[in-house]
């Protein structure tokens, strides 16, 4: 697939739905810094024949990132609404920084509390500070190197599927003896948005129009995990975590056949039944992210793309696993052709814009 190269004279662009979804949420958001993503990685070493390099992957840090053209746009609000303008490529040096936490009482600990603290910090999206950050903390000593290797950025600027490239490509760069050998080359997001534009003015855009327009005809109402007379007080994430020995799956109840299944399509049925016991409804619709890389300009471009779309289930009392996970993976075979239609647009069609159209989101990773 062949792409155009962009030299980003501060070209001018409209923002893709995926980008003002985002841009619009964080305005009403509470916190505004839910939008804040981040994950990190540990390195540890052999102290007696290993090596690790702090300065190699600083230098390849900078590299990749100045390469990262999302991360460096700026967002402005017009009377003709948001826009993002594309700088030239910039020069970058220093970005990582380090922090040392070898003799805190508990290194890890404060690690995750220094992570935690910064993820609440508010990104400015029209400032003209760097939107993201790059931290290697030291949590080990001497005798046993250990790091973590922090990285933070806005979802306004990468999904989960760029935020992934970005660090593996980071790491090749790190990895290879010619560091010039493998610099990588992204797609220019100008690519991406340009294609969307030539999509809306497409036959394809209208078949998928009629597509969405029949699918949400009778959407269920929508279910929550909460249950009882709980809800929501306050912003952050929730965590349980559950284990299911493996022969829970071995029972005679799910037969042979159920070994043709991935576990990650097993694990979200599981959602869709679970949802189905506790609320009772004979019909379910979560939300379900498409990555609309495969195919596209997209499949090597760093901005976010991500589209959310409704999926529905209906089920019964008699209905086992196997069956369940089944006709999920019918009902995806259904709508994945019709994915690269906004969310967006179908609550505009619907003349909902406000109103969910899924209950919770399956985002398995």
């Amino acid at each position: 697939m062949q792409t155009r190269m962009h030299t980003h004279k501060f070209t001018t662009h409209s923002l893709i739905p995926t980008q003002a979804g985002i841009w619009f949420a964080e305005q009403l958001s509470q916190t505004q810094s839910e939008f804040n993503v981040a994950h990190y990685i540990e390195i540890s070493i052999d102290s007696a024949s290993g090596y690790f390099d702090s300065e190699g992957l600083s230098l390849s840090i900078d590299e990749v990132l100045s390469k990262v053209d999302t991360l460096h746009s700026v967002y402005q609000e017009t009377d003709e609404g948001v826009v993002q303008k594309f700088k030239p490529q910039p020069s970058l040096q220093g970005v990582l920084e380090y922090l040392d936490l070898s003799q805190a009482t508990e290194p890890l600990v404060s690690a995750l509390h220094w992570m935690q603290e910064d993820l609440k910090q508010k990104i400015s999206l029209t400032g003209g500070r760097p939107r993201y950050r790059h931290c290697l903390i030291q949590i080990g000593d001497a005798a046993k190197p250990h790091w973590l290797w922090y990285q933070r950025y806005h979802h306004i600027d990468l999904d989960g599927y760029s935020f992934s490239t970005i660090s593996d490509a980071i790491i090749d760069l790190y990895n290879a003896t010619n560091m010039k050998a493998i610099t990588p080359d992204f797609t220019s997001f100008i690519d991406v948005i340009e294609e969307y534009q030539a999509y809306k003015s497409s036959s394809s855009y209208q078949e998928d129009k009629v597509f969405w327009s029949e699918y949400t005809d009778v959407l269920p109402e929508p279910v929550a995990l909460i249950t009882g007379a709980g809800e929501r007080t306050q912003a952050g994430v929730i965590r349980l975590e559950k284990c299911i020995s493996s022969s829970f799956f071995k029972t005679p109840s799910f037969g042979k056949s159920m070994a043709k299944l991935m576990d990650a399509e097993v694990a979200m049925a599981s959602v869709f039944a679970y949802l189905y016991l506790v609320s009772g409804k004979q019909e379910i619709c979560l939300g379900f992210p498409f990555m609309r890389r495969l195919g596209s300009v997209a499949l090597n471009a760093t901005g976010p793309v991500v589209n959310v779309l409704p999926l529905k289930l209906a089920l019964d009392a008699d209905m086992t696993l196997m069956q369940v996970t089944r006709a999920m993976n019918k009902a995806l075979r259904q709508i994945r052709p019709r994915q690269r239609y906004e969310a967006q647009q179908i609550q505009r069609d619907l003349v909902s814009v406000g109103q969910p159209l899924f209950g919770p989101i399956l985002n398995y990773k």
